[in-house]
């Protein structure tokens, strides 16, 4: 699988560098025959802070398809957390694939 481009949907929304450790995001990859896939990234941190939130509001569950959990959603880890899990196998497995 070659990665042509690596999209993180909420980039903009990072406002700071304190943000890219507490986020979530859509990450979107295309491949260079152009292929998409989707999957949903969270940082620990905003997994920690979900969880105290949706359990204090008696919610009996958490969950998100295609979820990854990464220590921060910079543009340069993501893109590695790709590469790693297209490595070890992985990818396919958490991604999603999009059709037009």
């Amino acid at each position: 699988m070659n990665v042509s481009q690596v999209f993180i949907t909420s980039f903009s929304e990072v406002e700071n560098e304190a943000d890219e450790f507490e986020a979530s995001t859509d990450v979107i990859v295309e491949m260079r025959g152009g292929q998409r896939y989707s999957a949903t990234f969270f940082t620990q941190k905003q997994i920690q802070n979900k969880l105290a939130n949706e359990f204090t509001t008696n919610q009996p569950y958490f969950w998100v398809k295609n979820l990854v959990v990464v220590n921060n959603i910079k543009q340069s880890n993501v893109e590695h957390v790709v590469r790693e899990m297209i490595e070890e196998g992985d990818f396919q497995l958490v991604f999603e694939k999009l059709t037009a």
